[in-house]
């Protein structure tokens, strides 16, 4: 049962972009069954700490693309990043103090971020790489 469809609309025309944006929605997916089979307090912190190390590696590929085409709005996208980073430092540490049931807040959460900023924020660069014709 997935929390979250890939779905075209997702897709910016950057290859590693959308191929990095994919793994995340699955990453998201899996935090998700985790949680609702009830999988121990182990294996879900092992998903959890993947997925935060997969969107940190997610993050520095898009904000080191836009560095080296001068992407205008760098400074802005990295902002976003850093802002969703302290949001799920947040939930680790709870989920660390054993708060186990704070992670389906977090699958949720993670959910609506990662589709409203594949929707919106990504898509304003998609014209931008278009233009300097990374794809």
């Amino acid at each position: 049962m997935a929390l979250l469809e890939w779905r075209s609309q997702f897709a910016t025309g950057v290859g590693v972009v959308d191929e990095q944006h994919q793994r995340l929605v699955g990453l998201v997916n899996q935090l998700y069954e985790a949680i609702s089979e009830f999988r121990g307090h182990e294996i879900l912190g092992q998903i959890l700490g993947g997925l935060v190390e997969y969107a940190d590696y997610h993050f520095k590929t898009e904000e080191e693309l836009m560095s080296s085409h001068g992407y205008p709005a760098l400074e802005q996208h990295r902002q976003e990043h850093l802002k969703l980073t302290a949001k799920v430092k947040e939930f680790v540490e709870r989920f660390e103090q054993g708060k186990d049931r704070i992670l389906l807040e977090l699958a949720r959460f993670l959910k609506d971020w990662l589709a409203d900023h594949m929707l919106v924020t990504d898509q304003k660069f998609a014209p931008f790489f278009r233009e300097k014709g990374v794809n």
